[in-house]
């Protein structure tokens, strides 16, 4: 006989067949080399996107594929949730500068052409960037907290090279991207980092994320987008 009730030691119960897989996303978008402290899972469809300094294409609305949440900052009143993973994807909004390459030929090694981000940038933003949740009206103190390198990127697509400079220069191809990030292993299953201890985040309870840089400016030479991804099972309206 299957599982269909789990009871906790301080008598909270779980039916199984209430919950499901349904990971939050939300996404967050910065300038290159400015200050970041953004607030994600704060919006809803229909509100702006929270961004960091004058992005080249200017602010917009967000839509469904930017959050799948229903309400702001908050679980929905008769939802739960239990967090078990966090990971992402990160796109670049614009181009680096090439001034700097150190190959003067096309492809130009340090190009990165929207919506590739370059590695360099993504080691920076590892380094320079926390991420923090917190669970709870008016409470400090992060329930989950690490620098932006210790999350995996689990999702999204992936590439490998020969590292080699390439001498291309028919049409578009010259501009070929030779840096291409991915954060971590090259699969999934080698890359999404587990919370040894899932966070339960009751029904109406609010739940912050947020991404900031505590010493100052990401430097980083491209815009960018990043989606946040807080992996876990919900528990589905019920009566």
């Amino acid at each position: 006989m299957a599982i269909s009730d789990i009871r906790l030691p301080n008598g909270q119960s779980f039916k199984i067949e209430e919950w499901l897989h349904w990971p939050l996303f939300s996404v967050v978008e910065g300038a290159a080399n400015t200050n970041v402290n953004l607030m994600a899972f704060s919006y809803v469809v229909g509100n702006r996107v929270p961004r960091a300094g004058n992005i080249s294409t200017g602010g917009r609305i967000a839509t469904p594929s930017d959050t799948n949440m229903v309400v702001r900052n908050k679980i929905n009143h008769d939802e739960a949730f239990i967090l078990f993973s966090s990971t992402y994807e990160v796109w670049a909004i614009q181009g680096t500068n090439n001034s700097d390459s150190r190959y003067t030929n096309p492809p130009l090694d340090a190009a990165a052409v929207a919506p590739i981000f370059r590695g360099t940038n993504l080691a920076m933003m590892g380094m320079s960037m926390m991420f923090q949740v917190f669970v709870g009206t008016g409470i400090k103190k992060p329930m989950v907290q690490y620098p932006f390198s210790y999350l995996g990127q689990g999702i999204g697509a992936y590439a490998t090279g020969s590292g080699d400079a390439l001498t291309i220069t028919a049409g578009g191809a010259s501009a070929l991207n030779l840096n291409y990030a991915t954060g971590g292993e090259l699969g999934p299953k080698q890359n999404q980092r587990l919370l040894n201890m899932p966070v339960f985040i009751d029904s109406d309870r609010t739940v912050k994320v947020e991404v900031n840089t505590p010493a100052g400016n990401l430097a980083v030479d491209q815009d960018w987008s990043l989606k946040l991804y807080l992996d876990g099972i919900k528990r589905r309206p019920v009566a």
